[in-house]
């Protein structure tokens, strides 16, 4: 279970995300049109899981610190981090900077990919994006 951006209960399974629909059912959270869905006993533990998606996975990765990312491709084909919809790109070695090159805010990746260290003073807001349907962000 993880929490959305706006602090919904989730279900993150093997790249994809659910979201609540009755007590015990949980459909997939990216659009309308993909009938995949969970099913959970009271327990919560998975009983069933109909993966049929109409769409490709997200690559999101939850740290041992409970840092939600994903990694998403540029415009330009680069490896991204977005974290609470702010863009991190590639520095050096191990550490990313925001992708606003006037901005400070970092992270740093360990050997495992969790995130080890996250400054989030960023000196600006999100930017909106929209997925296409490749993956791939755009900046609107």
């Amino acid at each position: 279970m993880i929490k959305s951006q706006k602090g919904k209960d989730m279900i993150l399974l093997d790249g994809y995300t659910y979201v609540k629909s009755s007590n015990f059912a949980w459909t997939c959270s990216k659009t309308s049109q993909c009938r995949a869905k969970v099913k959970v006993n009271a327990a919560g533990t998975v009983v069933y899981v109909d993966n049929k998606h109409t769409h490709p996975r997200r690559k999101y990765v939850l740290t041992a610190r409970g840092i939600k990312y994903e990694i998403v491709k540029s415009q330009r084909g680069r490896d991204m981090i977005l974290v609470d919809g702010f863009t991190f790109s590639k520095n050096s070695g191990s550490y990313w900077m925001c992708s606003n090159k006037k901005c400070k805010a970092k992270l740093k990746l360990d050997a495992k990919a969790n995130i080890t260290r996250l400054d989030t003073a960023h000196n600006h807001p999100t930017k909106p994006f929209i997925r296409l349907s490749d993956g791939t962000f755009v900046r609107i």
